[in-house]
């Protein structure tokens, strides 16, 4: 029967928990009046789903991942990888060797990810556990109760993965498919002299601030500052100071691009930190051509000017697969996913395009349309820098 302090319970799990949402409506539906016959109302599979786990896969056609306490912001970001045909492809075709990794395949990153991958895959219940995975990172009890940003998530563990696996096929497909790079370069405004340097990313950092769309944060990223009188350089070629442009330009796109929203910033007037809730508004295919810049060209010229156009166009065009969104406050709040099953091309769940108000999504993930074995690269050394 369903009493005041079961639902008390109940509740207090749905706020401070919101993603045990569906466990705690089950299990009120579990206190639900019997029928005369003294059977309860829930179903075998309601009941089962309670006792046993989570609903049944057949339901959604996807399994989820169960929230250890706060780690909404883990499961969100792994079922974007599981559901990235080449992160997926690259776990699996993994392999443990005793002698090579010095330890267990229990204890291994990697081997722990794909279990979860297979759960995930081939799994019949709602929800499976990522305690595998957590262990593997070396977490404690504590750690899940910790929220962290997604962003910085993505970065430490494929960091960590390339890091852990140097030299096998995993480590070398995230490098190849994961990392960009992008020349940071000083330019002499009078005769053009370029110091500049390659700079490997994961993710690009878009302000969101006074930007409102994708566009305008790249040519906000990318649009070269003007150091002049007390700031103008020293030119090694005209060997005075001279005004110069100092900028980022891309020089590789990843095949998976990951554009981190800037939407945690300080506010110093009251010295805390504030969440950004603009509107920012971005498009379901994005071009790039005009961002990514050959070497041999100026500051401010695109592929069409001072390039070849025909190399800079390949590998320009993304795909949206994946949004991240973070709901709440600078403090804390509640990390979910809207993932594109890119085998049947169908969101999960469906996206509400025309009607969702894009102002608490902090990160978006898309792909090369179509995807390129290598970086697309303009006049610079085959690889990223190690």
């Amino acid at each position: 029967m369903l009493t005041r302090s079961r639902a008390s319970v109940a509740l207090g799990q749905v706020v401070r928990f919101p993603a045990t949402i569906p466990e705690c409506l089950v299990c009120l539906n579990s206190y639900a009046p019997t029928t005369g016959s003294g059977a309860p109302r829930a179903s075998a599979k309601q009941n089962q789903f309670y006792s046993g786990g989570f609903v049944d896969k057949a339901e959604s056609g996807h399994v989820g991942l169960r929230n250890q306490g706060a780690t909404c912001y883990l499961n969100s970001l792994f079922q974007t990888l599981f559901l990235t045909p080449v992160f997926r492809k690259a776990v699996f075709q993994w392999k443990h060797d005793q002698k090579k990794h010095g330890q267990e395949a229990e204890g291994m990153m990697a081997y722990q990810l794909q279990k979860l991958f297979a759960a995930l895959l081939t799994g019949a219940r709602g929800a499976v556990s990522t305690e595998g995975v957590t262990k593997s990172f070396g977490w404690t009890g504590s750690h899940v109760y910790v929220q962290h940003d997604v962003q910085e998530l993505f970065q430490i563990l494929l960091e960590s993965l390339e890091e852990q696996y140097a030299g096998e096929p995993l480590a070398q497909t995230l490098r190849e498919r994961y990392f960009g790079s992008y020349e940071d370069y000083v330019e002499c405004v009078t005769c053009g002299h370029r110091r500049s340097k390659e700079v490997a990313y994961l993710n690009v950092q878009l302000e969101v601030r006074g930007t409102q769309t994708v566009r305008g944060a790249f040519e906000k990223f990318t649009n070269p500052e003007v150091l002049s009188g007390d700031n103008a350089v020293n030119c090694d070629a005209c060997k005075a100071k001279q005004p110069a442009h100092k900028g980022l330009r891309f020089t590789a796109l990843p095949d998976v691009l990951s554009l981190q929203l800037c939407r945690f910033d300080m506010d110093w007037a009251t010295m805390q930190r504030v969440k950004l809730g603009d509107t920012f508004a971005f498009p379901e295919r994005l071009d790039l051509t005009d961002f990514l810049r050959p070497t041999g060209g100026k500051a401010g010229e695109g592929a069409g000017k001072g390039g070849k156009e025909g190399e800079a166009q390949k590998g320009c065009e993304f795909e949206l697969y994946s949004v991240l969104i973070h709901t709440g406050g600078a403090r804390g709040g509640h990390y979910f996913a809207y993932i594109k099953d890119l085998a049947i091309g169908r969101w999960c769940p469906p996206y509400p395009f025309s009607t969702h108000h894009p102002s608490s999504i902090c990160t978006l993930l898309l792909r090369a349309t179509p995807p390129h074995s290598s970086l697309v690269r303009l006049g610079l050394s085959s690889t990223i820098p190690q």
